[in-house]
């Protein structure tokens, strides 16, 4: 089953969660503004570096089949590396933990199924939080200037190549949780022609 911020439509999260294979299903872009249950108060700020209150990830993701329970993966997007906040990663899954004891606003039982509202009671399941970092590099050097005391499970370099048509993504775990999570996304199928993974130590 799937579910959704009503301010998502239905055609835009479709057509974007078929993109991505079964394991790595999109669950929820967070991209500021885009969450009608984001707001201040409880959940803290969003906007003011080395804040410690809880920070709304810029994309959430569900990985199926690593354990028992789902994983739910936070990632803090940034243009480099050097731009990610101290102690960035608590924040991002203190903010996605609170927004899971609220129920989703749409859901659908198939993946071709239409999209409602979803209406029934809700409770949250056995879910893992992780965190990861994710922003633009070179291959030769894809952590470069990544500052100390993230607290990131995960980091995601991401370089492309010259053409821009193909990239690469270096990943490196930087917890035991995390570590454990890059080998399992590097075994995933269907990641396609124009993306290659490569596990960073």
């Amino acid at each position: 089953m799937d579910y959704a911020s009503p301010t998502l439509t239905g055609t835009a999260m479709a057509s974007a969660m078929d993109k991505w294979p079964a394991a790595a299903r999109l669950v929820a872009v967070a991209a500021v503004g885009h969450l009608p249950t984001a707001t201040s108060g409880s959940l803290g700020s969003y906007t003011t570096p080395g804040d410690t209150t809880a920070k709304r990830p810029d994309h959430v993701f569900a990985l199926f089949g690593h354990g028992v329970r789902t994983v739910c993966l936070c990632i803090e997007s940034k243009t480099h590396a050097r731009l990610l906040e101290k102690d960035i990663g608590p924040r991002l899954t203190l903010y996605t933990e609170a927004l899971f004891e609220s129920a989703p606003s749409i859901h659908r039982t198939e993946k071709a199924s239409p999209w409602a509202i979803y209406d029934t009671s809700w409770e949250r399941r056995d879910v893992v939080f992780a965190s990861a970092g994710s922003y633009l590099c070179t291959s030769d050097e894809p952590f470069r200037g990544l500052p100390e005391g993230t607290s990131l499970d995960i980091q995601i370099g991401i370089a492309f190549s010259a053409d821009a048509q193909r990239c690469t993504f270096h990943l490196r775990g930087d917890t035991g949780r995390g570590r454990a999570l890059v080998d399992y996304v590097a075994t995933l199928p269907n990641w396609g022609e124009f993306a290659t993974i490569v596990v960073n130590s």
